[in-house]
């Protein structure tokens, strides 16, 4: 049985502020060892590969904005705008997370990932 005691919505703000503060040691408290990340340009399973996709982009980031959020004890629904170094630039994205036991344990993310395709943009 898992359960969520803490809010949803606390933990998905958390995990937003962490990204805002370029802050994957704080992002990493909120992740269960075995969160799952799918998005259109990767997926993973645990801390350890989360975090390294989260050190991937830090460099680049330059802001989170959200525009809305909905939230429970056991998801969270945020639509932002991820804004990214050029070329990338902004990349309006919706985020679906799922808590257990007080821990992120998925984060499902959707958005054109177009932009991720430019040469210049990988960095080739």
């Amino acid at each position: 049985m898992t359960t969520t005691t803490a809010s949803g919505k606390r933990l998905a703000e958390e995990y937003i502020s962490a990204w805002r503060r370029k802050d994957p040691e704080a992002m990493s408290k909120l992740l269960d060892p075995e969160v799952h990340l799918k998005s259109p340009v990767t997926e993973t399973i645990g801390r350890e590969k989360f975090l390294e996709t989260v050190r991937k982009i830090v460099p680049m980031l330059r802001n989170v904005q959200v525009r809305a959020s909905l939230a429970s004890e056991s998801q969270a629904m945020f639509v932002y705008d991820f804004e990214l170094d050029p070329p990338i630039g902004t990349i309006p994205t919706a985020n679906l997370m799922t808590f257990e036991n007080d821990r992120i344990r998925n984060v499902e993310l959707f958005f054109d990932a177009r932009p991720f395709e430019n040469p210049i943009a990988k960095g080739s």
